[in-house]
């Protein structure tokens, strides 16, 4: 969703979640959750502030994941 689009400008801040899975045997193809916002400075430049939770999940090795983290991205649109 939008949260804030500046008039006469491409610029935007957007609040986003979603809902999926790791594409992963190893991690036994665990549940993720991801929310966060994205922020586009003059339709090119993008910083993304996000945090990503997953299930607990058995890796192949009999160790057990668990957790989440913190993610900062930045992109350049074309």
């Amino acid at each position: 969703f939008d949260i804030l689009q500046f008039p006469g400008s491409a610029s935007r801040i957007t609040l986003y979640g979603g809902l999926g899975k790791f594409i992963s045997p190893r991690q036994e193809y665990a549940n993720l959750l991801k929310a966060g916002f994205l922020f586009v400075v003059g339709d090119e430049l993008e910083v993304l502030l996000g945090y990503n939770y997953f299930q607990k999940t058995n890796l192949e090795d009999d160790n057990e994941l668990n957790g989440g983290g913190y993610e900062i991205r930045f992109g350049y649109r074309f």
